[in-house]
């Protein structure tokens, strides 16, 4: 009974995932979107051209070719000359272009100073943390740094560090599962490296960066807790799902997909210990934040409140946005202004939210070719810009960001660097979407084995993410972790598709 349900609910994930991933493959083959570089982040969507499929098919013959040289190149050689690459590019950059903290991230960072200085302030009822309060944990982390060192530099040397603590875990959960496939794994390594979005978000000091590398750290150590049967792993990683999802309550998404993995490896052995992993990533998602929020409470000697309620999100994910150049469901401050419209009352802000999403609704099923063009506009500006706002989030020319560097004026302007980097980085996102299809399309009709504990997390981590971003606030600057981790079915579906095309010409080479 255990095992059909435990190969039914797989079996279902597998062919859910189909959808989107098939979806993503289209959209990224035939679509670009590309973001202004300034403050109004317009989004402008156009066809890929003849340029693209050309840099398309120079990309796959590039990749065949890399795939053969992979057998003569040791793994740690591979990985420890990337990840020099990474270190010395890093430090170049963060020492020869000054970047200026903006916007929610610029917050925390200088309220941080505030905190270590005593100053908690900004935690009265309808100032900043009073309506973000799970700002708290990136604030917090913020302020270990600054105890430290005041140099916002830091976060950056920080945030390159996390990067590539990302990138070991994943080629070391790919160790753990893909034993006796050297060239899996060092494809893995590749293609991590390979996502330059992930790079430039050194420059990113929103929880995003340090948020990833702890959920990277909780799926490692899932991943060994699942092959070496090590209790010890299941704890730590339940721990490190919390202190992702303290840094970034989106990584919940990760927690939720690393809970069902427990889960379904629970069904799989029937042993009952691994259920415990599942109550322990909810307390590891609950605890430290009420922790969190009790300490500043006491120290600024007032209450918080629970924030923005969700509903807020979800109604302005569904919206129109009144500025033209905005796409649809991106942020339109809809949330802000109602919740200091009504004075903080969360009630009246999930009335009023109850009331926009009704009508949405309403209007996407008396209009359904509306509905279409909603949410395409949706997807293809969220999924369809191959930086994902990486270069957008960093050290922007028009924000008064200085250096001296030619390339860099281009690159942080628009400029033909900026252009080569996204039609490189569209290429390598078809790439993933399309190979990550590719194999769960042959794990589902053609090589019906069970999922490996970290193929199952990137499938349910994207599916959450795709699914998530379909109703909340979005941006293309979200959803890149849901990329990153396609990484592992992408190797995989390299190995499958040219393996498979090897074995095709070896066959009919017999037969002629």
């Amino acid at each position: 009974m255990l095992d059909r349900l435990h190969n039914f609910v797989e079996k279902a994930i597998k062919y859910i995932a189909i959808l989107p991933l098939l979806l993503l493959t289209v959209l990224v083959t035939v679509f670009q979107n590309s973001i202004s570089f300034d403050i109004i982040e317009t989004s402008m969507i156009e066809r890929n051209g003849i340029k693209f499929f050309l840099l398309l098919a120079v990309g796959i013959v590039l990749l065949i070719i890399a795939y053969v040289l992979l057998k003569w190149i040791p793994e740690n050689v591979l990985f420890g000359v990337l990840a020099i690459v990474y270190l010395v590019g890093g430090i170049y950059l963060i020492t020869h272009i000054q970047m200026e903290l903006r916007y929610d991230s610029g917050i925390c960072y200088w309220n941080a100073l505030n905190f270590v200085e005593g100053n908690y302030s900004n935690l009265q009822f309808g100032e900043y943390f009073y309506k973000y309060p799970f700002q708290l944990g990136l604030t917090s982390y913020n302020c270990l740094l600054i105890c430290i060192s005041d140099n916002p530099n830091l976060v950056y040397y920080v945030n390159l560090f996390w990067i590539l603590v990302s990138n070991f875990c994943l080629w070391r959960a790919a160790a753990c599962v893909y034993e006796y496939q050297p060239k899996v794994r060092k494809l893995v390594i590749l293609l991590s490296f390979a996502f330059l979005p992930q790079f430039f978000y050194l420059f990113y000091a929103y929880g995003q960066v340090p948020g990833l590398g702890c959920m990277m750290i909780a799926l490692y150590l899932t991943v060994r807790a699942i092959k070496k049967n090590n209790i010890s792993c299941m704890i730590f990683s339940c721990l490190f799902m919390g202190l992702a999802c303290l840094l970034r309550m989106n990584y919940m998404i990760g927690g939720i997909a690393l809970m069902l993995v427990y889960l379904l490896h629970a069904l799989c052995q029937k042993k009952s210990i691994w259920i415990l992993a599942v109550a322990g990533i909810v307390v590891g998602m609950l605890v430290p934040k009420y922790l969190v929020n009790s300490y500043y409470e006491n120290k600024a000697a007032t209450d918080l409140s629970k924030g923005m309620p969700a509903l807020l999100h979800v109604a302005m994910g569904l919206q129109e946005n009144e500025e033209p150049w905005r796409a649809a469901g991106w942020y339109n401050d809809f949330n802000n202004q109602t919740y200091l419209y009504t004075n903080c009352d969360i009630e009246a802000c999930n009335a009023i939210a109850m009331k926009s999403i009704k009508e949405r609704m309403q209007t996407f099923v008396s209009d359904p070719e509306y509905a279409v063009d909603f949410f395409g506009e949706k997807v293809i500006t969220t999924w369809c810009e191959p930086t994902y706002q990486s270069i957008w989030s960093g050290p922007l020319i028009s924000m008064n960001c200085v250096t001296e560097e030619a390339w860099l004026k281009e690159l942080y302007s628009g400029g033909i660097i900026f252009s080569l980097f996204a039609s490189v980085m569209n290429v390598l996102t078809v790439m993933l979407f399309g190979f990550s299809l590719a194999f769960v399309v042959w794990r589902t009709s053609i090589r019906k084995l069970p999922l490996y504990s970290l193929e199952l997390f990137s499938i349910l981590f994207f599916l959450g993410g795709f699914l998530f971003h379909i109703a909340w606030e979005t941006k293309s600057q979200y959803v890149y972790p849901y990329v990153v981790l396609l990484v592992p079915i992408t190797a995989r579906g390299i190995s499958v598709v040219l393996e498979g095309v090897k074995r095709a010409i070896k066959l009919r080479q017999e037969r002629d």
